[in-house]
């Protein structure tokens, strides 16, 4: 009976030892760029190299509510109008040119962020002669992921994310689009 005492105690006292020795998660301090993603950066290589007019700055507050843990990002957002030759053809757009994306504050998670692929076109629509007109306003798919730490005893993590399009026009949509506030 001592010994099988002994030997659960033991065995306790090692899970607790293991259980101190995985590594927290830090988390992210206010200030620190989660994504910056300028139009140099595109997917579509026409893009990529094409002539940019004058730049329009918007600044915006994104709150990422989470439970317990809301957390804030700062997004700088400039949109201009571009020039481009796409497949044999001259295109005039307005697009995202620059996005930055910064921690303003957070006290619990530990974030990250990306630029994915783009900017890309809005879906077409209707013409009167019924041809497909792209519409003005190219949008650019971005997403912040929070990990945060879990349990007292087994320590593990877990990640949630948010995905984002950011549209020329300033506005932004999320999925899933009841986390995220604009400000």
């Amino acid at each position: 009976m001592v010994r099988s005492i002994l030997l659960s105690t033991l065995g306790l006292a090692g899970c607790l030892a293991l259980a101190g020795c995985v590594e927290r998660l830090p988390v992210t301090p206010g200030g620190t760029t989660l994504f910056e993603w300028d139009l140099s950066r595109a997917t579509r290589s026409a893009v990529r190299t094409a002539k940019i007019g004058p730049r329009t700055a918007t600044d915006k507050k994104l709150v990422i509510t989470e439970g317990d843990a809301p957390f804030t990002v700062d997004l700088h957002l400039e949109t201009a109008e571009i020039d481009f030759e796409e497949a044999g053809q001259k295109v005039h757009q307005i697009a995202p040119v620059l996005l930055r994306a910064k921690v303003a504050a957070n006290d619990k998670w530990s974030l990250s962020g990306k630029c994915l692929d783009g900017p890309n076109y809005k879906m077409p629509a209707a013409g009167p002669g019924g041809e497909l007109v792209t519409p003005l306003g190219m949008v650019q798919d971005c997403s912040i992921r929070h990990h945060r730490n879990a349990g007292l005893i087994f320590k593990s993590s877990y990640e949630l994310g948010l995905m984002m399009q950011i549209h020329a026009d300033g506005t932004i949509t999320a999925l899933p689009p009841e986390r995220l506030r604009v400000e």
